[in-house]
């Protein structure tokens, strides 16, 4: 880390007791470990042959080559006199695919670093402190980059004292800073994002995949069982009474059909599926997103919520598959018993969505359990089960009223789902206190005033 173009002309020599290595260079076991690269300068494309990337597919949003940085700056020089240089900027910037096995601290040469150097030498080993955000994501970052006009002659000298950084106030400093904080630093957080989302669709993919299986071998199973029962027992009933044997299949095959649910067959299946599946409109999802966030205080996974709308893509459907395929093939179509739940975001935005109406008739027809919560006193029709305590929230712009009665109703029906699926819940003044964090509790009377007073509802 410290002699970055280690090469057949400048090689370490680590010589401990009688053993005795050689580095002839240093840069590809980092890029090896590196999720998505970006190299900047010609001479930093031979990166490209260490970089293994983990969908071919997709290399061209993982590898990037780019030209170098050229900055034009205006400085005096030793002799006082003003001129025009250009700072290039060249080297490489990536991001791990796993800070497993990293160092945890920030110990004088970590894991996690954006190093600086001029000519060949390292002048500062680390400025993600000065251009970093904080962002739980940059710990994945890693990077090189040169910049020889540091070290011109015919300008100032800008090392520190102790030579280990930089005179913050020169101003190529200044612009380097600026340059990595404002591009190139968001840019390769941009790409390790969307690595991730490579990784997390893929998971997915491979869940359902695996889960599909799981529903074909079930069917099979069970078409195998119904013949192999039917025809066996009808046989035997033959051997012993007169009756006839197809009316004997006939009534064993529909008592097989009633018992179905004691076969035990259906759990490795249903372990996989979405227990949860938030039902709304795009435009009612801060509503819907504070749903899904009581679920998972709740002990709800993101992974058994099924909510199209959600930041989390755990919580999604992959984006190729239609979620009314999902639906038909797992809670329609499903030979296992487990049906999931719906919960109904409802208002006067329902009314215009085909998507959430399309929703609510596939549950008529499939006779899913639900409840449902309403916005600024919209009044929910059949075939949502209409005679069931419904919660409603008044929405003033961006903020959430309700009075104490609509509070527990909200967290009643939470806590009803919780534990309809076995989930570790919180108690009622948990989750009071919880959702006081997202909603304005005011009295009844209050509420009903705001909401008539309301010029937009």
């Amino acid at each position: 880390k410290i002699f970055p173009l280690v090469d057949e002309i400048f090689r370490i020599h680590i010589i401990r007791g009688d053993k005795h290595e050689i580095l002839d260079e240093s840069q590809s076991a980092l890029v090896k470990k590196m999720s998505v690269l970006t190299t900047l300068g010609k001479e930093f494309e031979g990166l490209n042959k260490f970089y293994k990337c983990d969908f071919e597919e997709r290399k061209s949003n993982l590898l990037k080559n780019k030209e170098s940085k050229k900055i034009k700056v205006k400085m005096n020089t030793k002799d006082n006199k003003e001129k025009e240089y250009t700072l290039e900027v060249k080297g490489w910037i990536g991001a791990y695919r796993t800070t497993r096995g990293m160092k945890k601290n920030m110990q004088e040469f970590s894991d996690n670093f954006i190093s600086l150097y001029a000519n060949s030498k390292l002048g500062e080993f680390n400025i993600i402190p000065k251009v970093g955000k904080n962002k739980l994501q940059e710990v994945f970052i890693a990077g090189q980059l040169h910049v020889d006009l540091f070290e011109e002659t015919n300008l100032p000298d800008m090392a520190l004292s102790n030579r280990q950084g930089y005179k913050s106030d020169d101003e190529r400093y200044q612009k380097v800073l600026e340059y990595v904080k404002e591009e190139l630093l968001p840019d390769i957080l941009t790409d390790r994002s969307t690595y991730s989302d490579f990784v997390n669709h893929k998971a997915n993919m491979d869940k359902i995949n695996k889960q599909k299986k799981k529903e074909e071998e079930l069917k099979e199973k069970t078409l195998d069982f119904k013949r192999d029962v039917t025809q066996e027992m009808a046989s035997e009933i033959s051997k012993i009474s007169s009756v006839n044997k197809e009316q004997v299949e006939t009534i064993v095959n529909a008592q097989v059909n009633k018992h179905m649910n004691s076969l035990g067959l259906k759990s490795a299946v249903d372990s996989d599926k979405r227990k949860v599946l938030i039902s709304h409109t795009k435009a009612d999802k801060s509503l819907a997103d504070i749903i899904y966030m009581m679920l998972l205080k709740n002990g709800f996974s993101k992974d058994s919520i099924l909510y199209s709308n959600c930041d989390d893509e755990e919580a999604r459907i992959p984006a190729e598959m239609s979620i009314y395929d999902y639906l038909r093939k797992f809670f329609v179509d499903s030979v296992s018993t487990e049906k999931i739940y719906v919960i109904y975001v409802t208002s006067e935005n329902l009314e215009g969505s085909w998507g959430a109406l399309s929703e609510v008739g596939a549950g008529w027809v499939t006779r899913t359990d639900h409840c449902i919560f309403t916005l600024n006193n919209f009044l929910p029709k059949s075939p949502l089960d209409v005679t069931k305590q419904y919660q409603n929230t008044l929405k003033l712009g961006s903020d959430f009223f309700v009075d104490d009665i609509n509070l527990d109703v909200f967290c009643n029906w939470i806590e009803i789902i919780g534990e309809k699926f076995k989930c570790d819940t919180l108690d009622r003044e948990e989750n009071k206190s919880e959702l006081r964090n997202y909603f304005n509790a005011v009295p009844s009377d209050e509420l009903h005033k705001m909401s008539t007073n309301s010029s937009k509802y």
